[in-house]
């Protein structure tokens, strides 16, 4: 007896063996099924996970540039705000100097020279002092507001970091 007839035989006939195979294919389908469904299953969680990271990347990267752009214009706002104090600055010297000049404006009494003796008359050499006083007065108040001015923008600049 070979050994197909054996296994016929000890399931006892030829349409029980072929009803044999036929289930033992049927249990094989259906476990490669089951087995290319779940991982069907799992190539489409793995795409979701993808892409809802993907998402979620965006946002952030959207959310980063939103941040970004807020910051520089808030620094070009500070910047356009100091530059127009320093330009305000120099024109309040210039206009001190003005008015030190034509004597509207007098220097507080510590800030004064005694006056220098006049010239000889007729010399035609009037006493510059006066001129250069009021010079250095307006550049001093200048140079304080511009300083002013540029302490002010860093500060903006350092509030508006820390926010």
């Amino acid at each position: 007896m070979t050994t197909l007839s054996a296994i016929v035989a000890l399931l006892g006939g030829w349409r029980a063996t072929a009803f044999a195979a036929l289930l033992i294919l049927a249990t094989g389908l259906g476990l490669w099924w089951r087995a290319d469904a779940a991982v069907a299953a799992k190539r489409a969680a793995v795409a979701e996970g993808k892409a809802k990271a993907t998402a979620e990347a965006l946002r952030d990267a959207q959310h980063a540039l939103t941040v970004e752009r807020q910051q520089v214009q808030a620094a070009n706002d500070i910047a356009a705000k100091y530059e127009k104090d320093k330009t305000d600055a120099q024109a309040r010297a210039t206009d001190l100097a003005r008015q030190l000049r034509d004597g509207s404006v007098r220097l507080q009494r510590q800030w004064r020279c005694e006056a220098m003796p006049q010239a000889a008359p007729g010399s035609g050499q009037p006493d510059g002092a006066a001129d250069d006083r009021a010079e250095s007065a307006s550049r001093a108040i200048g140079a304080a507001d511009a300083a002013d001015a540029q302490i002010r923008a860093l500060q903006d600049l350092l509030r508006q970091e820390r926010k």
